[in-house]
């Protein structure tokens, strides 16, 4: 993978404005960097360039709090299913057509921004975590590994658990930690990601971080409702343009 020096300067102003979001919500950086680079490059390679920074910004939020090990012991099963999904859903991403799964990553990213619009009631999904945590993980990492998204199905999931709002952020965290890490294994498993995805990955992490750290400064100062409105009302736009250019026209 060759970049042009332009490309690599557009992808880092990219990267900015996704690390920025991730500050300012504590979700956003792959779907938002993804959803912009994927017309820059391909999916598959989109989806590499991200890795570093999102591991190294879930890094920093999961370590946020005392609850991780709770964590881990709840939501072990979740996580374990997850990490299987991811590898079969990067072995569809490797032989399926660019178009398709740039079209489906349009559709999840759709879904998802609308319900965040929507913000219908949660469901009562407590008392089926036991048989429904495999399930929904085995699910998510499939959806990864085809898309390099992993907020669907799982953080509706966590949000519909009834944790408390520091538990559901660090809950996130360690999710979205084990998912990226998930993600890097499969992908450098199955030699999607190599050393020239590797280096221009870490060439993102420095502008990625000074949008994370804006991001998070500003969080408390911008009424984050409006700018939560507009973020998911772009991110749904991005995705019905992604679908419509990528699966019917």
């Amino acid at each position: 993978m060759d970049l042009l020096a332009s490309t690599l300067l557009i992808a880092a102003v990219l990267f900015i404005f996704a690390g920025g979001v991730k500050g300012l919500i504590g979700v956003g950086l792959p779907t938002v960097a993804i959803a912009l680079l994927i017309n820059l490059m391909p999916l598959s390679d989109a989806v590499a360039v991200m890795f570093i920074p999102a591991f190294v910004s879930n890094v920093w939020q999961a370590s946020s709090g005392g609850n991780a090990g709770i964590i881990l012991k709840r939501f072990w099963p979740f996580l374990l299913c997850l990490f299987i999904g991811t590898w079969f859903g990067v072995s569809i991403l490797v032989i399926a057509d660019p178009d398709l799964m740039a079209g489906l990553f349009g559709l999840v990213l759709s879904i998802y921004s609308a319900l965040s619009l929507a913000r219908p009631a949660p469901l009562p999904l407590a008392p089926f975590e036991v048989w429904l945590s495999p399930v929904l993980g085995a699910i998510n990492g499939l959806i990864s590994g085809m898309t390099g998204s992993y907020l669907m199905p799982g953080v509706l999931y966590m949000q519909a658990l009834g944790l408390r709002r520091d538990e559901l952020i660090q809950a996130m965290g360690v999710f979205f930690l084990c998912a990226v890490i998930a993600l890097g294994v499969a992908l450098a498993g199955q030699n999607v990601m190599q050393l020239s995805h590797a280096g221009y990955s870490l060439l993102m992490l420095p502008p990625t971080m000074a949008g994370y750290f804006l991001g998070e400064r500003y969080r408390k100062t911008l009424p984050e409702e409006t700018f939560r409105k507009v973020f998911f009302a772009g991110l749904l736009m991005m995705g019905l343009y992604t679908v419509i250019t990528r699966l019917i026209v």
